[in-house]
């Protein structure tokens, strides 16, 4: 039987009006002193194995979803964007044990994302992961049961000047309270060696945000803490020694977050929403998790969000433990100057619409899954607003309005946000 490492989730409770933040989400300062716990130091073993046969999810059509909402003042649901060939696996359907998952076979590509060859007074390692839009990602590690002692990792982005995404399961123990939160957290953007040093140097987390039903291990799930509607965390960085948020320095950027399928469209007479995605990570089976990896494939929808049927995507990719965490993106990438075409109808750039969750310990059944942004059972509001700045909508709205609004971290006002 196949199985499934690392996930974590989140269950429905009743939602609290939309101005009252934190809006079921739930805070860890690091530096604090919850109970201590023994788990595993590795990520791959922090959450249980199951076998494909012990869950399954539905596919998702756009007439069951429902429409998707606009943001405020804008066109679509999107926040702001600031700022070797021996490796590549195209297209590979999955070996022949593909039919053995619930998704069947996804075709999409994976490689290292530093060039083979090196440019002009440049290293391999540095490009073109040290700029943007690569350079908005990077590794985390994490100190599981001692701050400082970091013995895990994972993969994160920013969304904010100071501000990560990545997976709620990434910083707690699913369904654990306040002492199923991890100690320390550090951020290496671009990380390109075994050293964790990067080319810009590493950022400690401040304060970790995840959502209550995440915490309280009532999140709605195929099967509880594996593949849920909401494994999603957002992390307020501190400043370096410099006194710099990480989009302090000029390389470096942060990414637009989507949500309720922005840029994903009905195809086919089944109606599936699908997109292209890019996924970037950081995984263990792939350069020992010290070099950015990238995958592409077409990401579609599954499930109704309720009962024991979570809303997630689903991609085809070769990566693993340690990808947990990394964004999923709609348009990454430079855009052109256009002359003789035009945009698309969401023609965004670098828009994160999920961060990695989960996936088969099986290296046959190369799917992973991901709690994609959106509203649900927990995070109905269309909106969520504080002092006249809209978060936007579902979990991804709430946690990032608990980190950066008055209410919550005030990461807005201290510069970590945008």
């Amino acid at each position: 039987m196949n199985k499934l490492f690392a996930i974590a989730a989140i269950a429905a409770m009743p939602a609290l009006p939309a101005l009252a933040a934190p809006n079921n989400v739930e805070q860890f300062s690091v530096g604090s002193s919850p109970k201590t716990f023994q788990i595993s130091p590795k990520l791959s073993t922090l959450t249980p194995f199951l076998t494909d046969s012990q869950f399954r999810l539905f596919q998702q059509t756009a007439s069951s979803r429902g429409s998707r909402r606009l943001r405020a003042g804008s066109t679509s649901g999107y926040s702001r964007q600031a700022g070797s060939s021996s490796q590549r696996v195209s297209p590979y359907n999955y070996g022949s044990n593909c039919s053995s998952s619930s998704f069947g076979c996804i075709s999409y590509t994976n490689a290292r994302v530093a060039n083979s060859t090196v440019a002009k007074s440049a290293s391999t390692a540095n490009q073109p992961v040290g700029g943007m839009p690569y350079v908005a990602s990077g590794k985390l590690l994490i100190a599981t049961t001692t701050a400082g002692s970091f013995n895990a990792t994972c993969s994160a982005s920013l969304i904010g000047k100071g501000l990560l995404v990545t997976a709620a399961h990434c910083v707690h123990s699913y369904g654990n309270g306040t002492a199923g939160f991890y100690k320390s957290f550090r951020f290496i953007p671009a990380n390109n060696s075994s050293s964790n040093t990067g080319p810009y140097g590493s950022w400690d987390g401040n304060n970790v945000w995840i959502p209550t039903v995440y915490l309280n291990g009532n999140d709605v799930c195929s099967t509880r803490g594996i593949v849920c509607n909401n494994d999603v965390a957002v992390i307020v960085l501190k400043k370096n020694s410099k006194n710099q948020y990480p989009s302090s320095l000029s390389q470096i950027g942060y990414y637009a977050y989507g949500w309720n399928g922005y840029g994903f469209r009905s195809e086919g007479s089944s109606g599936t929403l699908r997109s292209m995605i890019t996924q970037l990570g950081y995984p263990s089976g792939l350069d020992s998790a010290n070099l950015m990896q990238r995958g592409d494939s077409y990401g579609q929808y599954t499930g109704t969000g309720t009962g024991s049927s979570p809303l997630n995507l689903i991609i085809g990719s070769q990566m693993n433990g340690g990808s947990s965490g990394g964004p999923w993106l709609i348009n990454f990438g430079t855009a052109s100057t256009l002359s003789g075409s035009s945009a698309g109808a969401a023609p965004v750039r670098n828009v994160v619409q999920a961060t990695t969750s989960w996936g088969y310990t099986s290296s046959t059944i190369q799917v992973q899954g991901a709690s994609t942004f959106a509203q649900n059972s927990a995070f109905p509001n269309a909106s969520y607003t504080e002092g006249g700045r809209d978060y936007g909508a579902g979990n991804i709205g709430a946690l990032v309005q608990a980190a950066c609004g008055a209410s919550g971290s005030n990461g807005q006002a201290l510069g970590a946000c945008f």
